[in-house]
């Protein structure tokens, strides 16, 4: 467009030079006459071109306001992606930190679930404990009972004997 415009201006200024040098060469009346037909042929012609200048201006013009709305566009595109990366990466950081305190807490889990095991063996072998204790009581309160009956039958048969 600005190559447009030089060339044009160029134009411009050679056919002004022709104008001179036609002017120079013409006599005064047909000189007049010509000049007058020479400059209404340029000022047409001048009048066009500045149309066509104006046109690409206004061409320019748009251009130029669509590029800066697609670099804004595209600049807030960046910001975004650039912001959701650095979420991505908090995201990320978080999940390790998850997952860490996650096989932490199974771990913790199974040694605790071992434990359990550990005490529900010990409480079966102490549930054995008490029951082998129960039936020892048992035996010896039994034991007891029949020398208790065997010493009343001894006093009995001592007393049936005196």
């Amino acid at each position: 467009q600005r190559a447009k415009v030089s060339q044009l201006e160029a134009l411009i200024a050679k056919l002004r030079m022709e104008i001179k040098e036609l002017q120079a060469i013409v006599p005064s009346k047909e000189r007049e006459e010509k000049r007058t037909t020479m400059e209404w042929r340029l000022n047409t012609r001048i009048s066009m071109q500045k149309t066509a200048i104006a046109d690409l201006q206004a061409k320019l013009a748009a251009l130029t306001e669509d590029h800066r709305h697609k670099t804004q566009s595209l600049k807030a595109l960046l910001d975004y992606k650039e912001k959701m990366e650095e979420n991505l990466e908090l995201y990320k950081s978080k999940s390790s930190l998850y997952l860490k305190e996650l096989r932490e807490a199974e771990d913790e889990k199974e040694r605790y679930l071992e434990l359990l095991k550990d005490i529900r063996a010990q409480q079966k072998d102490h549930s054995q404990y008490i029951q082998d204790m129960e039936y020892a009581a048992r035996a010896r309160d039994q034991a007891l009972q029949g020398f208790q009956e065997l010493a009343e039958n001894w006093r009995i048969s001592q007393a049936a004997d005196m």
